[in-house]
């Protein structure tokens, strides 16, 4: 029975360690603009409730229990305070990581912006034609009601 609870209160203990890192990773890449620091403060509290009830029903059957909560705020406390030590080095790393990848989705954009050009100029056209078409439908309109 003990050794059942002190898994509970493990297993709560890293869901809670492990839904902070995620958190700290979306914090770092989401520090851009207030648009992306809202999507990722969103997420974040999404990882921490996700994470929360799936090991709780993993590990308790879905059973609250007052420490399970007490061992995931643990988690987060201490691996917040592990991370808050080495975040600017897990940034840089982050920044790293992300820039080489940022650039080839940049080229892949500009080739798919490249490919579309010429549908987009023909839907453009066939946009001013019809508008156009609509507009002397209109005139022609206008000119039968003014005539009767």
């Amino acid at each position: 029975m003990i050794f059942a609870e002190c898994a509970v209160f493990a297993a709560m203990f890293a869901a809670g360690a492990l839904s902070e890192c995620v958190a700290a990773l979306l914090y770092v890449l989401g520090g851009g603009s207030k648009v992306a620091r809202a999507v990722t403060d969103l997420l974040m509290a999404a990882v921490y409730g996700a994470a929360y009830f799936f090991t709780l029903y993993l590990s308790a059957c879905g059973e609250f229990r007052l420490y399970s909560l007490a061992a995931f705020l643990l988690g987060i406390g201490v691996t917040m305070r592990l991370l808050r030590k080495a975040s600017p080095a897990l940034r840089r790393f982050a920044r790293a990581a992300v820039q080489p990848l940022a650039a080839a989705y940049q080229k892949w954009v500009e080739r798919w912006q490249k490919f579309l050009a010429p549908f987009r100029e023909k839907r453009k056209l066939r946009r001013e034609k019809q508008s156009a078409r609509r507009a002397e439908r209109k005139r022609v309109k206008r000119e039968r009601t003014r005539e009767n």
